[in-house]
């Protein structure tokens, strides 16, 4: 059998995979008489973990570095955890890609090195990474977001990890600063402190163009500052706590109406705030991006504490107001994927699992069918659950005119049903 096929038709990408396919099978029974031996699978398998068995155990008697001074040694020692019997290939390789990852070293190239019969040293050939480093760049244009980035990154290493870094955005429109602060300190139970500056200030005043595009635009000049202190202990390889202590301060100037001239006077508003958190992030994915298995999820819990302050401009009616404010926020970040599991009117969803939920959760029938536990709800306010079955049996009885089965029809079935 001959075919005429180029190298680069791959239109018929299909029918050679098929011509292929055809003569592998009618070589089977050749193919097959010339393999004298046969085995199954449980055989095969058997004679593999006996193989596997006869390897001798790969352990690492001691740890070398190459290219880093003595106290930055103790720190790779920490971050490997070497014990005094020496290491295993496992912990080798678990210790290896944790310092892939830090930023404070630019190459690292592993080695085994046989001391002994069945016994090895695990080199570590380390080029740390440059202790300074700055970055400059912007965004320019004809209006007024023009803005100018300068960046400047400090990493020293000894015993324990330094990471100093700052970031500075300057415009007509916004302008922000930011400093990062933060200790590594690879100890038996490793744990990080950081201290963070934020300050973003917006100034549609002076970014014309924006405040004559938005004529209900209220805020003229908002600015915050947040100074946050960090603490982050890792749970086993892929979590971690973390507890935050942040001081916060906002202050937005404002006027009540859009009529307001150079020399009055705006509001002015300020709230400012201590903010407590605690936080478990967990990230098990296999990939950055297009991850095929594991979950990232990070769970917070935060209390904020704080007291505002208005002060009325010169063309407001409004009273100078003081309040207090505390309030707990709890959040579960997801992937944005599994969004798609949760139903929701906005997606013309009909909503049919979370109002047969709310049916049971509110509605009292005395029968262990609907438990009606949840009092502030009435049963009257409760919508239908419609499904294809229910939309069918509906439109027989002229209940619904709607032709798709989606929230609006939720909404009329449950209307004409009252």
């Amino acid at each position: 059998m001959g075919f005429d096929f180029s190298a680069t038709e791959f239109k018929a990408v299909n029918e050679m995979i098929q011509a292929g396919y055809e003569a592998t099978i009618a070589k089977m029974p050749e193919i097959k008489a010339k393999i004298a031996a046969r085995k199954t699978n449980k055989e095969k398998e058997f004679e593999r973990s006996k193989f596997i068995d006869k390897k001798p155990t790969v352990k690492f008697s001691a740890l070398r570095f190459h290219g880093i001074n003595n106290r930055q040694k103790v720190y790779l020692r920490n971050v490997i955890k070497q014990k005094y019997n020496g290491i295993s290939l496992v912990e080798a390789k678990e210790g290896y890609y944790k310092l892939v990852s830090d930023p404070n070293f630019r190459t690292i190239y592993p080695r085994m090195v046989r001391s002994s019969k069945d016994i090895y040293d695990f080199e570590l050939v380390v080029r740390p990474e440059r202790n300074l480093r700055a970055e400059i760049g912007g965004n320019i244009g004809s209006r007024p977001i023009n803005t100018l980035y300068f960046g400047l990154d400090y990493n020293y290493l000894n015993s324990y990890s330094l990471n100093l870094s700052s970031d500075f955005y300057l415009g007509r429109f916004y302008e922000s600063a930011s400093l990062n602060i933060r200790l590594d300190y690879p100890y038996k139970t490793p744990f990080y402190i950081g201290l963070n500056f934020i300050y973003n200030h917006w100034d549609y005043f002076k970014g014309s163009d924006l405040f004559i595009q938005d004529p209900i635009l209220t805020f003229v000049d908002q600015s915050d500052r947040i100074l946050q202190t960090v603490i982050g202990i890792p749970t086993k390889k892929n979590g971690k706590f973390m507890f935050k202590f942040a001081g916060l301060n906002t202050r937005d100037f404002f006027s009540q109406t859009n009529n307001f001239i150079d020399g009055d006077t705006l509001d002015n508003s300020i709230f400012n705030a201590l903010k407590y958190s605690l936080e478990f992030e967990r990230n098990t994915l296999d990939q950055k991006q297009f991850s095929y298995e594991g979950i990232k999820t990070r769970i917070s819990l935060q209390y904020i504490n704080g007291k505002e302050r208005y002060l009325p401009g010169t063309e407001s009616n409004l009273p100078f107001d003081r309040n207090e404010h505390q309030w707990f926020k709890f959040s579960f970040e997801h992937l944005k994927r599994t969004e798609k599991h949760v139903s929701a009117p906005m997606q013309k969803s009909t909503c049919k699992r979370l109002n047969m939920y709310l049916r049971w959760m509110v509605r009292d029938d005395n029968k262990g069918v609907d438990f009606g536990i949840w009092k502030n709800i009435k049963p009257a306010d409760l919508i239908c659950p419609l499904d294809v079955h229910v939309s069918r049996v509906a439109r027989q009885y002229d209940l619904l005119s709607r032709n798709q089965d989606d929230w609006e029809a939720t909404l009329e079935l449950t209307a004409n049903l009252r």
